[in-house]
């Protein structure tokens, strides 16, 4: 159940933009369905957890990230295109409104909402039938001021066999985001996004992942986040084809009074379809995670494999986690499982590294390491797993 009443609704300066009648319409539908449906409530089902009451109460302005500033520029083959909806539509007004209506049937999403309805731009990234890019898009961001909000909209559409890497390193300090990536996979096509959360400890960010899978096309969603004082993320994926893949694979560090909570929802709508999800948390000091996470399998989804998981790591006795893992099936030819562990590190295993001239800290740090490992080891760029291992090493 929704409620809009315990929620501060933003009442903030907004930098003014001239917004496009393409982004016009989507701000119009978009402001129609939060007004209807408001932001959820503390305590309801999603967010049960997670007190997102006053994430508004200090931000005074509101501005989209500089997208002209955060794209890493490449060589795009003939057709591709990285840059704003507003220069999109001047060059092709069709691809925009591919893009004004990405998603077929989204999951209704209250911050995905909001952050349409105060985006002044959509970043947009599309690629063509076959295209195929050998270099990762690279977005760096460095949001930077306190008391504003930062909106961030990602719209990725990829076209049949096309294939691309895309790389989002958020290193923001001192302010507060809305940060919404979509994604349209069409037949056959392969997309591996990589968000690395490498902020301050001031920031706090509210994110979103929507996902559209259509035949034989693969989806690949990895968030890291090491840093920041609270780290939400929704995962929203719909399997609308047979035979499409989705990969969701997250790593939290909580430590300090960080919080980091991940909900993920995926729907099976067709046969043949596989969903790998496993999440990790490390949580220290007073630190707390949070993972709930449903797989919903409908009526006539046969032949559907979902496995999801959950292991958890408290390096201290103030260290919280809570998860809750669920599968709803109505098919009856499936293979699904979920699961979830929580522990601590094996002093055993500790105590035989002393003996071998390893200090206590040093024996923690690498175990700590070696649990983080079977998330980092899926991505496949060697730096940018160097990366992230170096900043798993300094915030222990």
């Amino acid at each position: 159940m929704l409620n809009t009443d315990s929620y501060h609704t933003p009442q903030m300066k907004v930098d003014k933009l001239e917004v496009c009648p393409t982004l016009q319409q989507m701000k119009t539908k978009a402001g129609a369905a939060f007004q209807t449906r408001g932001l959820p409530a503390f305590g309801s089902e999603d967010y049960q957890r997670t007190d997102l009451t006053h994430f508004f109460d200090t931000v005074r302005e509101c501005q989209d990230s500089p997208y002209d500033d955060i794209i890493k520029r490449i060589d795009l083959p003939q057709g591709a295109y990285i840059g704003r909806l507003s220069r999109l539509e001047q060059l092709d007004q069709d691809l925009a409104k591919r893009f004004a209506n990405l998603l077929e049937d989204p999951i209704e999403d209250a911050y995905a909402l909001l952050n349409k309805l105060h985006a002044a731009d959509t970043l947009c990234i599309f690629l063509p039938k076959k295209c195929v890019l050998e270099t990762p898009i690279e977005l760096t961001i460095e949001d930077d001021k306190e008391g504003r909000l930062f909106v961030r909209h990602i719209g990725i559409i990829a076209d049949p066999f096309s294939e691309a890497t895309i790389i989002i390193n958020d290193a923001s300090s001192d302010a507060k985001a809305l940060h919404h990536v979509e994604i349209r996979a069409e037949d056959s096509s392969k997309i591996k996004v990589y968000d690395n959360l490498i902020a301050t400890e001031k920031y706090e960010r509210i994110a979103t992942y929507q996902a559209e899978l259509y035949d034989h096309s693969s989806v690949s969603l990895c968030q890291h986040a090491f840093s920041a004082k609270l780290c939400r993320n929704n995962f929203n994926v719909k399997l609308l084809r047979p035979d499409a893949e989705i990969v969701l694979r997250g790593l939290g560090m909580a430590c300090k009074e960080r919080m980091i909570d991940n909900y993920t929802r995926v729907e099976h709508k067709t046969t043949n379809c596989h969903t790998d999800e496993l999440f990790k948390y490390i949580v220290d000091e007073s630190g707390y995670g949070v993972f709930a996470g449903r797989i919903l399998v409908e009526e006539g989804a046969q032949k559907t494999a979902a496995y999801q998981t959950n292991k958890n790591l408290l390096l201290s006795k103030n260290a919280r986690m809570h998860a809750k893992p669920q599968l709803e099936i109505y098919a009856d030819d499936v293979k699904c499982s979920h699961g979830m562990t929580t522990g601590q590190l094996d002093e055993t295993a500790i105590f035989y590294m002393q003996q071998r001239g390893i200090s206590y800290e040093e024996a923690k740090s690498m175990l700590t390491i070696a649990f983080a490992k079977e998330i980092l080891d899926f991505i496949d760029s060697e730096e940018i797993r160097n990366q992230l291992m170096n900043h798993l090493e300094n915030e222990r």
